[in-house]
């Protein structure tokens, strides 16, 4: 009937999203990355509450501003990631904020006062929107016009269907280990991950593929 040619199509065109993604090895390589990425960085806008409330006694103006420094951040990191991207270059950058990243989230366990953890929040969310407006330029430009909804969709899947489920652990943890436990195996998995981006020849010599135009499919 007209539902399953309907369904059909829509397996058929999910699956040429994925069978071109998985052909370039650059943006399949950034896209499993970011997913990655997002599913360890999900609870962090839970951990910074946890400890400013349980452990610092934070009143809740100092908390909210924790979550405005991380706001303005965010803010700073896409006004400089064109100029960053310019200066460095595409695979510098991911490769760099993976790791910058991974020293940051260790950080938050040594802050000793809200203050330094909404410096650190902020530094946080001034490095992800450097790297996730980069990439997503990177992603733009590589993506042929005719498939960049279902590649895009496809990618969106990736990185934020984990994302309930990493929340969800970041509060078992919290919960069982404790925050100190919870941010320094956090740490230690983001290291793990800017490692491996750092080994991936494809990001290391991402200049050149970058600069290659999108094929069709």
């Amino acid at each position: 009937g007209e539902r399953s040619r309907t369904r059909g199509k829509l397996f058929s065109g999910m699956w040429e999203a994925v069978t071109w993604l998985w052909r370039r090895p650059l943006l399949r390589t950034v896209a499993l990355v970011s997913a990655a990425g997002d599913f360890l960085f999900s609870g962090i806008g839970l951990i910074p509450m946890v400890i400013a409330r349980q452990y610092m006694h934070a009143p809740p103006l100092a908390i909210g501003s924790i979550f405005t420094l991380a706001a303005i951040g965010g803010i700073v990191g896409s006004l400089i990631s064109g100029r960053v991207r310019k200066r460095i270059g595409f695979g510098k950058v991911v490769i760099g904020s993976e790791w910058i990243l991974a020293g940051l989230y260790s950080l938050l366990a040594l802050a000793p006062n809200p203050f330094a953890l909404g410096l650190v929040r902020t530094s946080m969310s001034a490095t992800v929107s450097v790297s996730n407006t980069v990439r997503l330029s990177y992603q733009l430009t590589a993506v042929p016009d005719a498939l960049q909804g279902r590649v895009n969709s496809l990618i969106s899947v990736l990185g934020y269907g984990s994302l309930p489920l990493g929340q969800a652990l970041t509060g078992i943890l919290l919960q069982t280990l404790g925050p100190t436990a919870t941010i320094l195996g956090i740490a230690v998995c983001l290291a793990l991950l800017a490692a491996a981006v750092t080994a991936s020849r494809h990001v290391r010599n991402a200049s050149s593929e970058f600069a290659a135009p999108a094929t069709g499919m």
